[in-house]
């Protein structure tokens, strides 16, 4: 009886101590395990290139996206520039229109027609510009003076120095005070100009 239980002691000892197959500790690999740990790393890979070739699509259509904001924005911009310079045209050439029914004048060439022409015998303006031309002033620094001149205040007369100041100034313009008093007399004025000429 001992001899037996002895004999299957030594049994389980031999089982428990002899190598275990090779497919539990994975010393030989069938094909099939083979194969599917080579679609495992060729699936990492091509993710791994998959996502190194996303990073520069996405950059890239971001650039894409801001640049079509900008292009509209400016698109937006100009087109609102138009529009205000479109309104703005109409409303002057409404403003014109109704002048024109009026019968005022709306270009240079409507003004020189709508100024009436005066002959030169009448025309105090021609007369002007020669009293104009006859001015002078001192050659001394009495002419600084006379451009600075203020009047005194009310009720206080000129002093002897200012009244001899202008007293000389009106002697020496008096040619062209007597040209001055001429034209006054003329009842008619129109100046010698072309209000066409900066239409």
């Amino acid at each position: 009886m001992l001899e037996q239980r002895w004999a299957g002691l030594r049994n389980r000892s031999r089982v428990a101590t002899r190598a275990p197959p090779a497919a539990t500790l994975g010393a030989e690999k069938s094909p099939s395990h083979l194969r599917a740990i080579r679609e495992i790393m060729s699936s990492r890979s091509r993710l791994r290139s998959r996502m190194s070739k996303s990073q520069p699509d996405i950059l890239h259509r971001t650039r894409v996206a801001v640049l079509w904001l900008v292009a509209l924005l400016i698109v937006g911009l100009v087109g609102s520039a138009v529009a205000w310079r479109m309104r703005l045209i109409r409303a002057v050439h409404a403003q014109l229109a109704a002048l024109r029914v009026a019968g005022l004048p709306t270009s240079g060439a409507e003004l020189n027609q709508w100024y009436p022409a005066v002959p030169d015998s009448e025309n105090a303006a021609l007369v002007l510009t020669q009293a104009f031309a006859l001015m002078r002033t001192f050659p001394d620094q009495r002419s600084n003076e006379v451009a600075r001149f203020k009047p005194p205040p009310r009720g206080q007369p000129l002093t002897p120095d200012k009244v001899k100041l202008l007293s000389d100034y009106l002697n020496l313009n008096a040619a062209a005070l007597e040209k001055a008093a001429e034209a006054i007399k003329l009842p008619k004025s129109r100046y010698p100009t072309d209000l066409a000429q900066n239409t």
